[in-house]
């Protein structure tokens, strides 16, 4: 589910089934881990536990890179409870925006 347009076939219950079954969840955060840089140093558990409270489209998001892990909490937890998270992912740009030192230095 890490390859390919799979997932964006499936029906959004069809998602949830397969995501429930935590020996595929696992398999799925293993691949997920090895081909994204940043997620090598990942707990396999902890973003296991994550896909499963994620749904189709946070997960696709994630897949396809516009969401780090930290971004993919945070949208996971506006959902439960409807508080708007910021995380620093979130605000990479404006602050790429305002440069507080020169970058020659």
């Amino acid at each position: 589910m890490t390859k390919g347009d799979i997932v964006n076939s499936l029906s959004y219950n069809d998602y949830e089934r397969i995501l429930n079954q935590s020996d595929v969840r696992e398999k799925i955060a293993i691949e997920l881990a090895e081909q994204h840089s940043k997620l090598k140093r990942v707990n396999i558990e902890d973003l296991s536990a994550t896909l499963k409270a994620a749904d189709k489209d946070l997960y696709v998001r994630f897949k396809n890179g516009e969401y780090t892990l930290d971004q993919l909490k945070a949208r996971i937890a506006e959902r439960w409870d409807g508080t708007k998270y910021k995380v620093l992912d979130d605000l990479k740009e404006q602050l790429k925006e305002t440069t507080y030192f020169e970058e020659d230095q």
